[in-house]
């Protein structure tokens, strides 16, 4: 047995406008978090670079162990400051 459907409901300009402006301001707030978190990355990367370059060019000429130092492994290693096994960087 069939069951009774409702017919499909019929929108005026009106509602189509409404909903293609909802539409446009659902979209532009997306488009805009997004920028908004990569934009923040990149910031993040770089203040990362700008400690490595700092690092390297404070320990030039001195070797791979005085440039993890700068970095921050210090004594304890892999208990964060630099990268490394067990750090949680990379």
């Amino acid at each position: 047995m069939a069951t009774p459907t409702t017919p499909p409901r019929v929108v005026g300009a009106n509602g189509r406008a409404a909903i293609a402006a909802a539409l446009a301001l659902a979209l532009s707030a997306r488009l805009a978090w997004q920028k908004w978190e990569h934009d923040a990355m990149v910031m993040t990367l770089r203040e990362e670079l700008a400690r490595e370059r700092e690092a390297r060019t404070a320990c030039e000429g001195r070797g791979w162990f005085a440039r993890r130092e700068a970095r921050g492994a210090g004594a304890a290693r892999g208990r964060g400051g630099g990268g490394g096994r067990g750090s949680g960087m990379y």
